[in-house]
């Protein structure tokens, strides 16, 4: 319990929309660059990302990675994942244009 009496608040990871804190959430290793892998992961549990299969989050950054893999390395830069037209943007995008479906 918090003190005053009320529940404990647990956070959890950030939302997506809070590109550059979402960015420092997955960086485990503090060192300003993530891999595809990784990215595929942390969206994979990262909502509304978690609503849609394994499969069609990995199309979905592998479709877009050379893009902003901008030397080659297979990993993305806190810069160019949070920066204006950022591979963070093109996820946000990518998925209000083609949102998670919902069984029937």
């Amino acid at each position: 319990r918090e003190p005053g009496g009320g529940p404990r608040r647990i956070s959890g990871p950030p939302l997506l929309t809070d590109l550059c804190k979402w960015f420092d959430y997955y960086d485990h290793q503090r060192n300003g660059k993530l891999g595809k892998d990784e990215i595929v992961g942390a969206l994979w549990i990262t909502p509304p990302f978690h609503e849609q299969s394994a499969l069609s989050v990995r199309k979905t950054v592998y479709s877009a990675w050379a893009a902003f893999d901008r030397h080659g390395s297979g990993f993305i830069e806190k810069s160019d994942f949070c920066g204006p037209d950022g591979l963070g943007e093109r996820l946000l995008d990518s998925l209000t244009k083609h949102p998670p479906t919902q069984p029937p």
